[in-house]
């Protein structure tokens, strides 16, 4: 014991200047793996925002051509520009009823496609008897919808999209501090409608 007592006695602390030493080389490795860490973070925010917008015009863009492209007729009629709205007739199976008295005949179905630009969304309404109604918004961060229909009956669907942080739709507590300039992204589809394709 007396041993022990002699050996911590003998034993020399660190200095003071040894402890300031240490301490900022710690502060300086611990600041440079905080910044790494922070940008990589920023860079992952400005990907999602980028890719929200990307995925809203991307299944707009996929839902629209769809229907186009099993259009039986399409309005406006004949060849157009930059209409901001299109409507489609198609064919599909009806399956309403049960399991047992269900046939499957082919009913008509009128779909309009249009902007509203108040909401800055792709809005998608189904006609019934009394016109077109059931409006539902398909897609968000529309800044402008086209639909053209070329010589040979394609039909050219051009969404632009943006996002922003002035966007009034969405609440956020935290602030976004990555770059805060409008993302923009355009979609162009073409796509020839059944009515062409069977000619």
């Amino acid at each position: 014991m007396k041993r022990l007592i002699r050996l911590l006695k003998e034993e020399k602390g660190l200095t003071l200047l040894e402890l300031l030493v240490v301490t900022g080389l710690l502060s300086v490795l611990l600041g440079t793996a905080y910044f790494f860490l922070y940008q990589t973070g920023l860079l992952a925010g400005k990907e999602f925002f980028r890719a929200d917008v990307h995925n809203d015009l991307r299944l707009a863009a996929n839902r629209i051509s769809r229907d186009i492209r099993q259009a039986v007729e399409i309005q406006p009629a004949g060849q157009f520009t930059d209409s901001s709205w299109i409507a489609v007739k198609r064919v599909q199976l009806d399956t309403r009823g049960t399991k047992d008295t269900k046939d499957d005949r082919e009913i008509m179905k009128e779909v309009k496609y249009s902007l509203d630009r108040t909401d800055r969304e792709i809005e998608y309404a189904v006609r019934n008897e009394l016109g077109f109604a059931g409006v539902n918004p398909i897609a968000n961060h529309v800044l402008d919808l086209k639909f053209s229909r070329q010589a040979d009956g394609t039909v050219v669907i051009t969404i632009t999209g943006e996002k922003d942080d002035t966007d009034k739709k969405e609440i956020t507590t935290v602030p976004r501090q990555y770059d805060r300039d409008p993302y923009r992204f355009t979609v162009l589809t073409k796509v020839t409608p059944k009515m062409f394709r069977e000619r």
